[in-house]
């Protein structure tokens, strides 16, 4: 039997750390889509990659089934199987493989990472600023305004356009910068900060904000989380977060023009009106 040239590389993908194992080949298609995000700090999470020559077809949605405490993880073009903080998975090294690898590469790391944290974190299609050192999150259907966003505030550190994983606390919610890139391809950077708010934006041809209520605001975030865990109480977990999130941190709704300047009404409308008054 030939043997498989194999190494090691450790990543930082949210709040959790991945280290990764095995086949050296499968190893390069890390780089350098997660080059920022290497380091050398303890592994919450060991994934162990290995090629296959076999097809492994379908499905075309991400896909998580529990047994007992076991996790199989399913998507085209690899598989998965995560028992706690250990994970063997396998990548189709097919023909195509020097392209698609480091896709699939991400999108296995992306979904291991969301089911590891099911209990802690949640997942959004959301363009993440930084802004007088805090996190907002901005979501909305497709042409709302994420990437114009995104593009006109270049902010450090630059949390991502299209992928936001938000951690969740008693005390705090925070928003971490992934290696995940939008369709524009703007690159992310390490980071993490306290969130502020989330925005919810529409497409109205003026700018403005109106703060939600969390009965409000809970249905329109909704459709905007992340998810590969279908099981029952994956989908409890998600809605438990949901549920703690939007009493946790203000949501608002902006509609704008591309011009217009909307941070000071963004912070008017989660500044208490006393507090106001002394500015």
């Amino acid at each position: 039997m030939n043997r498989v040239d194999t190494s090691t590389a450790s990543i930082r993908i949210g709040p959790v750390v991945v280290q990764c194992e095995g086949d050296a080949r499968a190893l390069d298609w890390l780089w350098p889509q997660h080059s920022a995000f290497s380091t050398s700090q303890h592994p919450d999470i060991t994934v162990r990659l290995a090629l296959s020559e076999t097809p492994l077809m379908g499905p075309s949605m991400p896909t998580a089934q529990r047994s007992d405490n076991v996790f199989e993880l399913a998507y085209h073009g690899w598989r998965a199987r995560l028992t706690g903080d250990y994970a063997d998975a396998r990548i189709y090294a097919g023909p195509s493989a020097p392209q698609r690898g480091p896709r699939r590469v991400s999108s296995l790391l992306r979904v291991l990472t969301q089911v590891f944290l099911r209990k802690s974190g949640i997942a959004l299609h959301g363009a993440t600023l930084a802004h007088a050192g805090t996190g907002w999150v901005f979501v909305g259907a497709r042409g709302a305004g994420k990437t114009t966003l995104a593009s006109r505030y270049v902010s450090r550190p630059r949390l991502g356009d299209d992928y936001a994983l938000l951690a969740l606390s008693n005390e705090r919610v925070e928003v971490y910068g992934t290696p995940y890139a939008g369709r524009e391809g703007t690159p992310s950077e390490p980071g993490t900060l306290s969130l502020s708010a989330l925005v919810v934006l529409s497409q109205r041809p003026h700018l403005r904000v109106t703060r939600l209520s969390a009965r409000e605001a809970y249905p329109l975030l909704l459709e905007h989380v992340i998810a590969a865990d279908m099981t029952h109480e994956g989908v409890t977990n998600r809605m438990k977060m949901l549920e703690h999130l939007v009493r946790a941190v203000p949501v608002l709704r902006l509609s704008f023009r591309r011009d217009d300047a909307i941070w000071g009404a963004l912070l008017s409308a989660i500044t208490p009106i006393a507090s106001r008054s002394t500015l």
